[in-house]
Parts: C-alpha cells; structure tokens; sequence
C-alpha cells in the first residue's frame, strides 16, 4: 500500500477535548493507502467569565449560578471546547470539578424552537433512563436540564479522555484491541437492557420507586427517514419502509424501469420476511441504539478504553438484529464498503484502520460480544 498525505481534512471538524493547536491523523482511503494528516485545531475559545469572551446569546452567568448550586463550589470558569449544532462549555470550579454544560445553538436551519426543545427533553430523559439501568455503561451523569428555554441546556459530569476520532488510527494494534473488547461491553450492557417493545425513540421517562418501576413510553422516531409514528414490530416497520420506497418518485422513470423495481422490492419484501420467522426471539428483543455512534461520539483514554459515549440526541429503541453492528470505525462492509462510497463525499473517502486490521478487529469484536467473559 502506498503512504501519502492527503490536503483534504476529516469531516469531523471538532476540536480535541484538550485543545492543541495540531492533532496528527492517521486514517486510510478507500483503495486501503495511508493518509498522514497534521490536522490544525481552533485554539480555545474565550473563556465566557472573561472580559475577552465575545458576546453569546445565551444567558451563561445563569448557568454558572446553576452549576455552583450543584457543586456547592463557585464556578471559576466557562470555556467552550466545541461549537457544532451545540456549544460544549468545560466548567471548572474552585473545587476542581468539571462540568459539562451543552447548550443548543440555534441557526438559521434549526427546525422551530418547540421541535428543538421537545428532541432536547427527549435526549435528556433517554440518559436518565440509561444512567438508572444497573449497567456500566460508560455515559455522563446527567445532573440538571433546562428544556423552556430560548436556548435549551443541560449540565452533567465530565468524561476523561479525548474523541477516539483524533487518536485510533494512530494506536497501537494491543489499543486497538482494548477499545475494541471496551466497546464490546458497551453493545452487550445495552443488549441487557429491558426496553419497551417496538421501534421508535423514546418520548417520556418516568424514574419509579426503584431501578425495575420505572417507566418508558415510545414515540416517533427523531430521525426524520423514519416512520411519523412508533412501529409496534419489526414486522410493521419493514411493511411501512417497503411501502414509502414504493410510492417513491426516484424508483424510474419508464415503464419498465418501474416493473422492475417493483419487481426487485417484491423480493426484496419475501427476503426480509423470511428472514423474520427464522430469527431466534433473543435478537428480535427491542433495545436502545445510539444512532450516531461514530469516533466523534466516543472518548476513550491513552490505553484505548472507551470512557464515554456521549450526544444521544440521535436515538432510537429497536430490534436488537437492527441496532447490533460492528463499531463504525472498523467497518468496511455495507454502508462503508469503499465500493460504493462517492468519490466526493467528505465523510465517505476515509477509514480509520486498515483493511487488514479492520478484519481482525472484528473477529475480536466477535469473540468478545458472544462470550462476554472475553471482552474484559
């Protein structure tokens, strides 16, 4: 395999959680060569208690008394670490405790505030349900958050370590292994979990007398490909897919175009079905997925341990022979089989391990998730 450096930078443009002013990258393109990058981070923005801090829209002093509150410590200071669809604000108090304050920011292409906030409540709500499951999951404690608010906000416990997405492909292979097996225990702590049945994101929480009475309610999906309501079954969500693909305009344009679409979703239909009734009940037993589960949602320490998966705003409850897969940044099949990535898309040109190494991850990933006991 030829080595290069590529001009082009990751699509995951989100500074480090420590800020340096240079992340060296090591990623592969899709014909599996090397691409050594030196990727330039923004240097760290003003502290919001500063004279300096520019003018935000959000009220940040509030936030501040609110953390102060919960730590019982005055919050010395307020700097954001990320700005992307939130901004992401390392409060640090006199104590030495760190918070994480993660504030919606609104734009021009936000939806309308009252969707912002009802997927904010939802996302909230969702980790309170996983931080009262008696699992090690290794998601942030959620402590307060504001939902009627201009600018909804939440405040929880701040995860060591740094995005995986600046740091795998540069690991060494016994890391790599460690984050693979850490990630494993991960999907088999949430495969564990006793979620409602059927496919949607979860709407309403309610924490009961204790960690078996509380309550989850489905709704719609907050993904905007999916169905306007909660699917009841895997059954009834591959029947709403099929149907919406075949009322489709992009099926073609002839006549015969359209036959043999048609002709190709009737099969695809039988396919899915049969397979169906031949799944053992174990894996058509619904469980929560994090939706955007790629390196840029997972931090993990210098060893490769995963130390936290964070921003569950994108989510859902369902089957779990949907919501099990391979960790992203080792596949290479489906979605990120480099045969069918465009050329042009930013998001699609790289991996993160090579093919070779890919493959053998996922044989550990394989052996781990099946015998749990192998993934410690």
């Amino acid at each position: 395999m030829d080595r290069k450096t590529s001009p082009c930078k990751p699509f995951f443009n989100i500074p480090s959680i420590l800020n340096p002013s240079i992340v060296p990258l090591l990623l592969w393109d899709a014909k599996g060569n090397e691409i050594r990058d030196n990727f330039p981070v923004a240097h760290p923005y003003p502290d919001l208690l500063s004279e300096d801090a520019d003018l935000v829209p959000f009220d940040f002093e509030k936030m501040a008394v609110k953390v102060k509150e919960l730590s019982n410590s005055k919050v010395t200071s307020l700097e954001p670490i990320a700005k992307n669809h939130y901004t992401v604000i390392d409060a640090v108090t006199e104590n030495d405790k760190h918070f994480i304050i993660r504030v919606v920011r609104l734009v021009a292409t936000s939806p309308d505030l009252d969707v912002v906030q009802d997927r904010f409540r939802r996302e909230c709500e969702l980790m309170e349900w996983l931080n009262s499951a008696l699992t090690s999951l290794p998601i942030p404690r959620l402590h307060y958050y504001a939902v009627d608010e201009p600018y909804p906000y939440m405040i929880m416990e701040k995860c060591d370590g740094e995005l995986l997405a600046d740091h795998f492909g540069l690991f060494s292979f016994e890391a790599k292994v460690a984050n693979i097996r850490s990630y494993a225990r991960t999907a088999v702590e949430l495969f564990k979990m006793k979620a409602p049945e059927g496919v949607g994101s979860l709407t309403s929480f309610e924490r009961g007398a204790d960690q078996h009475s509380h309550t989850v309610i489905l709704g719609p999906s907050v993904m905007s490909s999916d169905p306007p309501t909660a699917m009841p079954s895997i059954t009834d969500y591959f029947k709403w897919l099929l149907q919406t693909k075949r009322g489709s305009s992009k099926l073609g344009e002839t006549e015969k175009e359209l036959e043999d679409a048609h002709s190709a979703l009737n099969r695809l239909e039988k396919l899915i079905f049969d397979c169906i009734s031949s799944y053992d009940p174990a894996i058509l037993k619904c469980i929560p997925s994090h939706e955007d589960l790629g390196p840029h949602n997972v931090l993990t320490d210098t060893s490769g341990m995963i130390t936290g998966v964070i921003d569950w705003e994108f989510h859902m409850v369902k089957p779990a022979v949907l919501a099990v897969s391979y960790p992203s940044w080792i596949r290479y099949d489906g979605r990120r089989d480099p045969r069918f990535m465009h050329p042009d898309g930013a998001a699609s040109c790289i991996w993160f391990s090579s093919p070779g190494d890919a493959a053998k991850l996922r044989g550990i990933y394989d052996e781990a998730s099946q015998r749990p006991e192998r993934a410690l």
